[in-house]
């Protein structure tokens, strides 16, 4: 025999699909190429042609036959699946036939006439030549396909030339002698990349060493075992074995010494040490092997093993998020699925989400933040039960936990769904196992802080570090506790080195919480502190980071009644409104805000009063000047009650109101409304504070419609002189007054300076702002007015 031996696998396609994957199996297991036949539905004489050609090319023919002839192509009297037999005994090359059992389980579809009887005449005449076996299930075939081809297994497995390293090999066979009996999963999606980049340190650049090892590492869910059996499969024949090895138990000894028994190595020992010996002996004739280490999550475990490997490429699959650097191992950390792979992974699962869009599966691969086996899950659901994303998704709202209900911890053990890797299918639990490694209470109060944030999103250090104010040293502690958090795989560090949470881990940590547990509080207090700080510098840059947590603590605060939760509303609304320029966002923000602390504190509080300014100023800038109006002139009344007629918040809301005023062209009443203001803010806070000179820039502007031009310059220019010393020349309220003396310069008939004060205003608003902020669409329009006047355009 050859040292390669490919084998013709013959069948019927449409009632056979498990057996053949079985006969693929069998045939890689003992490092021989299965080929095989996929369209056999085809119609022309090319798809004949091809299948005999693949015949003649085999070194063993193995005919598989159940209770369906195959398709009699156009202008012949048999099917394609006799012509490959009748070729077969042609070439006169080694023949294995396997027959179905008539007690075969599950029963298979049985073809009508004429079908039926030429299949009959068929089996007969093939029965003549000789059944290796009748088979009563793809299982029961799988063995004895093995056993039939055991004697024309290659007595020597060379590998093969390994592609390029942009290059993702098809699947194909597991080298003979290798201790793997892992299924491949024909459902596996993506990982492409993370296929290459295991592939390019473990075959083409071993980290530059004699020793390539990688991790793929994840937390619990994430797919890395499934990535390493699709690592065996596509890339197994580039090594001399593969072998499995389970670091479940933390020792590896009686997992060397099982693959002795796998390579049916003669005179195998009977003590464990001497097994271990001979593998590593027999390892060491042909190498590199590749050797998967699943399960890896102690380090000691492997300590003494990878001096003993060196020679070999070793791929672990693990939680741990650190490796010790001496060591050389390659980290490599898996992500979710991308939004695309998440469709295709359910549309595989349930089918008939085939004709479903794009955004439905969108929806539940979000919901579930596309980790693996939350949406394997999903998948066989939605599958057994027929559902619409919809109806998922609806079904997924009525629980009051996403990790901790029957979808994700029993029904698939209910249901009879078969993991083939024999990982736990039980979502919490699979979170819970690292939970329990945790050791110390730091990294689980770091844990149940990072549940109440924002998922997928880099958190502040600063923010974490309050929840363990109390220690000697608490950024030492908090960072000890990352640490010990990324060892578990329940959280992982972002590009950045900021931590990020999974939606689903987040979840597990909120059910965590004990009865008196304050992270929560303690997180709302310093959320409003540093987003106070960071607003009060108007620089979206500075409060971007904290955006999507103030949210998220907002809706968190909410749900546990949380005093402040209508003040973190009130902060994601002006976020909204004054950072991102999303206006609808930003008032739906404000009414929430509104909506939980007047039921708390009642119409006339001080919190009030603030929400309903804030309002008020954003109604304006949105047209709804009525609205404004009565929100403005409330909030003007409570405040004047609480503080007194020239306090400061009543400055603030006189200068909205003068605004407001001046929209609705109310021009006197703007004026004096707006210059009471200033001589509150000039009192108070001094004539040269930001603040006044906002306020001063807002009388300008009521000048300038007034038609005081003059008047108007004099106070644009003041302000502006006030704001570049106090913020520096690229500060979005620089931007701001250079907007309002490009317009008054355009009114003055000056376009060239004009032209030259809304340029740097734009600049300065992209270089700050968001791109969809209105401010910017707002100083371009007046630009393009501009040139145009230049031009002479009109």
């Amino acid at each position: 025999m050859s040292e390669r031996i490919d084998v013709m696998i013959s069948s019927t396609a449409r009632d056979l699909p498990d057996h053949r994957r079985e006969a693929e199996s069998a045939c890689q297991k003992l490092g021989m190429f299965p080929v095989i036949m996929e369209d056999l539905g085809a119609k022309n004489e090319d798809a004949i042609q091809a299948s005999l050609k693949m015949v003649e090319d085999a070194e063993i023919y193995v005919g598989i036959f159940a209770y369906r002839y195959g398709y009699i192509p156009d202008g012949h009297a048999i099917s394609i699946t006799e012509m490959e037999y009748n070729h077969a005994v042609k070439l006169g090359i080694p023949r294995l036939i396997f027959m179905v059992a008539d007690d075969h389980y599950p029963a298979l579809p049985k073809e009508g006439e004429p079908g039926a009887s030429k299949l009959q005449a068929f089996k007969d005449r093939v029965g003549k030549d000789r059944v290796s076996a009748f088979f009563k299930s793809h299982h029961d075939l799988r063995a004895h396909l093995l056993q039939a081809l055991m004697p024309y297994r290659p007595t020597t497995f060379i590998p093969r030339e390994p592609p390029p390293p942009d290059t993702l090999p098809e699947r194909g066979e597991i080298p003979p002698g290798s201790n793997f009996d892992q299924l491949a999963n024909y459902n596996f999606v993506g990982r492409e990349a993370d296929l290459q980049a295991i592939a390019q340190c473990l075959l083409h650049n071993p980290n530059g060493k004699a020793m390539g090892v990688t991790a793929a590492m994840g937390a619990g869910g994430i797919g890395k075992t499934q990535l390493a059996i699709e690592f065996a499969y596509r890339y197994g024949r580039f090594f001399h074995g593969v072998h499995w090895l389970s670091a479940i138990s933390d020792r590896l000894d009686p997992e060397i010494a099982r693959c002795g028994y796998a390579m049916d190595l003669p005179d195998f020992p009977d003590k464990q040490d001497a097994q271990i010996e001979r593998v590593l002996a027999e390892w060491a004739k042909s190498s590199p092997r590749l050797i998967i280490v699943d399960n890896a999550e102690k380090p000691e475990a492997l300590k003494e093993w990878l001096p003993r490997l060196q020679s070999h490429r070793i791929l672990i699959t693990s939680r741990r998020g650190q490796w010790p650097p001496s060591w050389g191992v390659v980290a490599h950390r898996l992500d979710v699925l991308t939004p695309a792979q998440s469709r295709d992974l359910l549309r595989r699962l349930a089918p008939h989400l085939t004709t479903a869009a794009d955004p439905e599966l969108n929806d539940v691969a979000e919901k579930l933040g596309r980790l693996p086996l939350a949406l394997d899950l999903a998948g066989n659901y939605i599958h057994f039960r027929r559902m619409t994303p919809a109806a998922y998704l609806a079904l997924l709202d009525k629980q009051k936990s996403l990790v901790d209900n029957r979808l994700f911890t029993t029904w698939a053990v209910e249901a009879g769904i078969i993991n083939p890797t024999d990982h736990d299918q039980n979502l919490y639990a699979n979170f819970d196992l690292s939970w329990q490694r945790l050791t110390s209470d730091a990294p689980k109060r770091l844990l149940i802080g990072c549940g109440y944030l924002a998922p997928n999103t880099p958190i502040p250090l600063d923010l974490l570090t309050v929840l363990f104010d109390g220690a000697d040293d608490p950024a030492e502690t908090r960072d000890m506790a990352l640490i010990q958090l990324d060892n578990v795989g329940l959280l992982n560090r972002k590009e950045d080195g900021l931590p990020a949470i999974h939606p689903l881990i987040a979840d597990f940590a909120r059910l965590q919480v004990g009865e008196r547990d304050d992270t929560l509080t303690v997180l709302v207090d310093r959320m409003k502190g540093m987003s106070e700080v960071a607003q009060d510098t108007d620089i979206p840059a500075d409060f971007t980071p904290l955006s999507a947590h103030v949210r998220r603590l907002a809706e968190q605060a909410e749900l546990a009644g949380n005093a402040d939760a209508g003040s973190l509303w009130n902060i994601h609304g002006y976020d909204l409104h004054h950072m991102l320029g999303d206006y609808a966002g930003a008032r739906a923000a404000f009414e929430r805000a509104l909506r939980i602390d007047e039921a708390v504190y009642g119409p006339d509080h001080y919190n009030i009063a603030k929400y309903v300014n804030n309002l008020g100023d954003l109604l304006r800038e949105m047209g709804d000047y009525s609205g404004a109006r009565n929100c403005l002139e409330r909030a003007l009344l409570t405040w004047e009650t609480i503080y007194g007629e020239y306090d400061p918040h009543v400055a603030i809301c006189l200068n909205n109101l003068g605004l407001l005023l001046k929209s609705q062209r109310e021009l006197f009443a703007a004026k004096v409304v707006v210059q009471r203001a200033i001589r509150i803010g000039e009192a108070t806070f001094g004539p040269q504070h930001p603040e006044v000179a906002v306020w001063i820039n807002n009388l300008g502007l009521v000048l300038k419609d007034m038609g005081n031009l003059s008047g108007a310059k004099s106070k644009l220019i003041r302000a502006q002189q006030i704001l570049e010393v106090s913020f520096g020349p690229n500060h979005p309220k620089v931007a701001s007054g250079l907007w309002n003396l490009g317009e008054l310069f355009f009114r003055m008939r000056e376009l060239a300076t004009a032209k030259k004060l809304l340029e740097q205003a734009l600049r300065i608003y992209q270089q700050v702002l968001p791109p969809s902020h209105p401010y910017i669409q707002g100083v371009q329009d007046w630009l393009d007015l501009v040139n145009r006047e230049l031009s002479g355009g009109g």
